[in-house]
């Protein structure tokens, strides 16, 4: 086996900590968003339907990584639950557009609170300025790609990143 570089060695531990990281975030999101009753799987889904309006479902499968067979499932039960209605295209039947309800989005944005207090717990003990330099840090490593779903687009990023509001 190749002997690592140092550069190497320490894109791994920054890969290694990105990793851990991310499980104690999405842990901390999962327990503020179980909260409301509705799960992962559901909440990925409502987030990009609400973010990206009007989408069919082809759209919706490939933006959350699932194949058009599993989206049926889910969305079902979103629309059971008033979240999203899901309507035929008048000019081919075999697409499927979805929308997200006005009761959709609200339980979007309470989802979205939950899981920021929960969140806001893991980093109780940091400062706003160490809040700050973490987000632009991580904004630098996401810049050429920014799920609309996930949060902030680039350009909210970069305007927050100038100091406009």
């Amino acid at each position: 086996m190749a002997q690592q570089s140092a550069r190497e060695v320490l894109v791994d531990e920054v890969w290694c900590a990105f990793l851990a990281s991310g499980r104690v975030i999405h842990g901390r999101a999962r327990a503020g968003v179980s909260s409301g009753g509705i799960t992962m799987p559901r909440v990925t889904l409502l987030r990009n339907v609400v973010h990206r309006g009007r989408s069919s479902s082809k759209e919706l499968a490939e933006s959350i990584g699932v194949t058009t067979a599993d989206l049926p499932g889910l969305l079902g039960k979103l629309e059971a639950e008033g979240f999203v209605t899901r309507t035929r295209s008048t000019t081919d039947r075999r697409v499927v557009h979805v929308q997200a309800t006005p009761k959709g989005e609200r339980k979007l944005e309470s989802l979205r609170r939950a899981a920021m207090r929960e969140l806001a717990k893991e980093f109780a003990g940091w400062s706003d300025r160490d809040l700050r330099s973490l987000r632009d840090l991580l904004a630098k490593v996401g810049s050429s790609y920014c799920d609309p779903s996930c949060g902030p687009t680039p350009r909210v990023l970069t305007k927050r990143r100038t100091g406009s509001p």
